[in-house]
Order: structure tokens, then sequence, then C-alpha cells
């Protein structure tokens, strides 16, 4: 990965906290069902991802618009929506090949926890995600 792009991501119960080296980013760690909405705008945080054929809302729109949304409060940290989440924040920081830091609560730091969660992050195959996202650039 010679010119892969570094990013920090924290995802906690809370929110998403990425860095890549330039600025911060923050979405809330919520992830909801998708449904169809008929708007003629949008707003700069409304986060929609396709994720192995399943839709969902993410961060605040998941937060608006989904009826069962869910925020990261797991005790496994090795969580599909871990992934996404990840997957949302290094999308929405614009990179595409990267080199992924991210880190434990400290109860967590087991070396069986950090095997999953590596797994988790490098995958087995091959990640099938779309995400539209409308910042306000």
């Amino acid at each position: 990965m010679e010119n892969a792009k570094h990013i920090g991501i924290d995802i906690g119960r809370n929110g998403v906290k990425a860095f890549d080296g330039n600025r911060t980013l923050f979405i809330p760690s919520v992830v909801g069902e998708w449904r169809e909405r008929r708007l003629q705008s949008r707003r700069e945080d409304d986060i929609e991802a396709v994720f192995n054929g399943e839709r969902f809302f993410i961060g605040n729109l998941a937060l608006n618009e989904s009826e069962f949304w869910r925020y990261m409060m797991t005790d496994d940290k090795a969580h599909a929506d871990k992934l996404i989440l990840a997957l949302v924040a290094i999308h929405c920081a614009g990179l595409t090949d990267v080199v992924v830091t991210t880190g434990l609560p400290v109860e967590s730091h087991r070396p069986e926890t950090k095997k999953a969660i590596r797994e988790l992050l490098i995958g087995r195959g091959h990640w099938d995600i779309t995400v539209t996202h409308y910042p306000d650039r």
C-alpha cells in the first residue's frame, strides 16, 4: 500500500471520530433501517449506505428518519455496525486506499478482541458498499 493514506478512526458508543491528518470528522454512531423518502432537498449530514445489498441510514439521518435505529452499544467490539461505520467514515473523509489506526477501550485490550477487530476491518474477501453523502463543500 505504497500510496495509502492514513486515517485514525475511533468508533465509540456516541460517535465516530476520524482524523485523516488534515481534518476531523464526527458522525453519530447510529445505524438505522432505510426507507424511501420523497424529498427535494437533502441536509448536509444525510448519509445513506448500501452494505452487501442492505440499505441503511447513518448518523443523524438514522436518528431523524429510522424507526428502529441503534447506537454502537454492544459489548462485542467486532460488530458488523462497526465495520459499516468505519467504511462510511473513510468515504466521508474522501479516501480510498487507506491504512486504518483504531483503538479499543482499556477493558477490551485482550488478544482475542484485538484479533477480531483486525479481522473485521481487514475483511475476508470483498465488501460491497455504496455510500451517498451530501457534504456541504
